[in-house]
């Protein structure tokens, strides 16, 4: 019987499908050195998830709680224009909005165009394809995180 967690031999099993190059052999080493810790620390159902937003929001520089708009929290990055030093997507621009904050990354749209159509093999993304749209909703790009 394996001393392996379900969850360490899923993961050997998923990273061994990437190739075997050098430098992705390093990052399946690292990768599953992050597992095996994650896997150690024992968690399974709902704290596993909570582990796994908390841990997904500090490696992509996302703050865990709500940011505030204090003076001490903005860098001014150019002439009137301050980004805010826990959410690097936070502005406040004194030429936009009449100077309120705004996140560059607040808005993404949904419809009836969100269903699509896949083929197998199909790469389950993390998130959804995100478009720019105009105005009557036509999309005008695609872009990916």
């Amino acid at each position: 019987m394996s001393d392996k967690s379900n969850l360490v031999i899923f993961a050997e099993n998923e990273l061994s499908r990437l190739g075997k190059d050098e430098g992705q052999e390093a990052m399946n080493k690292h990768l599953l050195q992050m597992v095996e810790v994650f896997a150690d620390e024992g968690h399974s159902g709902c704290t596993a998830m909570y582990a796994i937003r908390c841990l997904e929001r500090l490696l992509c520089f996302l703050p865990l709680t709500e940011i505030e708009d204090k003076p001490e929290d903005w860098t001014e990055v150019s002439d009137g224009l301050f980004q805010h030093k826990r959410c690097s997507s936070v502005f406040k621009d004194k030429k936009r909005f009449d100077g309120q904050a705004y996140n560059v990354d607040g808005r993404v749209f949904s419809s009836g165009k969100s269903k699509v159509p896949i083929d197998f093999p199909y790469f389950v993304p993390l998130h959804p394809a995100e478009y720019l749209v105009d105005e009557n909703g036509e999309i005008v790009c695609e872009y990916s995180r």
